[in-house]
């Protein structure tokens, strides 16, 4: 899946010299956003993701977020299509974007849509987008649940025999697992085509991956308590003066 060419390191000054001729606004400030604008064709919005993301396997690159949002679906699945490719991609914004279309959601209010990271505008434009990359996506979740399975497998292993397949997670993967929790990865397993367990690998460092995930995980259902305890709080006390004003009435 992944282009195994050597990336050539260059400048923020070469990084934007190289984007000049691509119908894109780009604000340089603390950070790079471009805006990439609707007249852009298919051809130059892969070209341009390639320059981006080959950018951002640089050490120490600006923070670079992109806006594909004003595109229509066709352009947008293109550009999904391409970035699936990428084992090596680091953007955050993309990699955000491919969580939502695997994520498996109870539900989506307007301010989801808002969020200008969020490349499509509606409920409808997710559905749409899942359904222009139906076969790319349902590829992408075997390969993440095969990952998966292997990070569970690899868990207790401490020493590789030469016969033992283990290998570095691929980067874009790594973003995914370490952005979730182990309930969201488990929900993108569930519908997941059927794996055979001969394609698993052993994972190195693992043991990152997991931890990272059931600290989510405790998180959450801390804040959840947290929220439930809060609930229960503020009811006893409505139920307190109800009772003293009874009493006193």
């Amino acid at each position: 899946m992944a282009e195994t060419k050597e990336k050539e390191i260059i400048s923020d000054k070469e990084f934007l010299n190289s984007i000049n001729s691509f119908p894109v606004e780009v604000l340089n400030g603390d950070e790079f956003k471009l805006n990439v604008k609707e007249d852009i064709t298919s051809e130059q919005l892969v070209n341009l993701l390639k320059i981006v993301y080959d950018y951002e396997q640089r050490p120490k690159t600006k923070t670079l977020l992109l806006n594909l949002k004003p595109l229509n679906i066709d352009l947008k699945a293109r550009a999904l299509k391409y970035a699936l490719t990428r084992d090596d991609l680091k953007d955050p914004v993309t990699s955000l974007n491919i969580f939502n279309l695997i994520k498996i959601y109870n539900t989506l209010d307007d301010s989801f849509f808002e969020d200008e990271n969020v490349w499509v505008n509606s409920l409808e434009d997710l559905l749409d987008l899942k359904l222009e990359i139906h076969d790319e996506l349902k590829a992408f979740i075997k390969q993440f649940s095969i990952y998966f399975l292997s990070l569970i497998k690899s868990y207790n292993k401490m020493i590789y025999t030469p016969l033992d397949n283990h290998i570095d997670l691929p980067q874009s993967f790594k973003t995914l697992f370490l952005s979730m929790d182990f309930m969201t990865a488990s929900g993108i397993f569930s519908v997941s085509d059927p794996i055979n367990t001969e394609d698993l690998v052993y994972i190195n460092d693992s043991t990152t991956y997991l931890m990272e995930m059931m600290v989510k995980n405790c998180m959450g259902i801390g804040l959840l308590n947290a929220f439930l305890e809060q609930k229960e709080e503020g009811f006893l006390k409505r139920l307190y003066k109800k009772i003293i004003y009874k009493i006193k009435g």
